[in-house]
């Protein structure tokens, strides 16, 4: 049952993610290519997929259809942002983070990795554990 309300409470945070990045796709871009860590095109790329990337994570983890699949995705995603905050970090640049498009907006750093690692373990304990409950459309 643990897993199951994690599964859900996961989902609702990366739709939540995943809708600021959705309505505003050219800051998104624009907040990815700050960072300086990738070519253009591949910083325009990056940015535009992920809104995207983040509604197919929650609505996996939230359904519990292809749980370990979205999982796995929100693993790589968190991942890429824990290297590019933690890139940014050493490097003492001042970014703002717009981990949650236009709804939240925080300066990079710690408090940023605390989060990004906090959700990394939540997301591993599901891939691990898997559903932890049969998909919604199931019960």
């Amino acid at each position: 049952m643990l897993l199951f309300l994690i599964r859900l409470g996961l989902g609702a945070i990366f739709m939540l993610s995943a809708v600021g990045k959705l309505l505003t796709p050219r800051r998104t871009v624009r907040d990815v290519k700050n960072y300086r860590l990738l070519p253009s095109p591949l910083g325009t790329a990056f940015g535009l997929m992920l809104g995207p990337s983040e509604l197919a994570v929650g609505l996996s983890l939230a359904s519990g259809y292809a749980t370990r699949s979205g999982a796995l995705l929100g693993l790589l995603l968190l991942t890429s942002f824990m290297v590019a905050v933690g890139i940014t970090m050493t490097q003492k640049r001042n970014l703002t983070c717009s981990c949650f498009g236009l709804l939240y907006r925080e300066r990079v750093g710690w408090p940023t990795q605390a989060r990004d690692g906090t959700l990394w373990i939540f997301v591993g304990l599901v891939l691990v554990g898997g559903p932890g409950l049969p998909p919604l459309h199931d019960l």
